[in-house]
């Protein structure tokens, strides 16, 4: 086994108190490098790199009863990677830094990719 190259991470962000949903807005750390989860594996992790950097995340803002979700991306085409901010149809290049005050309470999914892929995959990764 090993771990994976890609790593989904699901907030919990809604809490059923037994008589309503209630939003939890508990703010949490949202390394955008070097998120290492070694601490977290069970087995022997043989050497490999268990270094995550961050590349989207998805945020929920409102509550039970309405919400609106936005999303953030970083394309890295160009010579230096950008943030993007996708709120329906309105897309805008953002400092994320700043936006993590925000993000650590509204987000809801985080998307990491392994700093090192496994070599084994590195062919089924080259045409993303």
């Amino acid at each position: 086994w090993r771990e994976p190259d890609l790593l989904v991470l699901h907030i919990k962000r809604f809490h059923f108190s037994g008589e309503h949903f209630e939003k939890i807005t508990t703010p949490v750390q949202v390394p955008l490098r070097e998120l290492d989860i070694r601490s977290w594996i069970g087995g022997p992790t043989g050497g490999s790199c268990t270094a995550y950097d961050l590349y989207g995340v998805v945020c929920h803002r409102g509550g039970m009863s309405g919400g609106h979700y936005t999303s953030y991306c970083m394309n890295e085409g160009g010579k230096e990677p950008k943030w993007f901010k996708y709120n329906d149809d309105c897309v805008s290049i953002v400092d994320l830094e700043q936006e993590l005050p925000e993000i650590s309470k509204q987000c809801y999914v985080l998307f990491y990719r392994k700093q090192a892929f496994s070599s084994s995959n590195l062919i089924n990764y080259s045409s993303l």
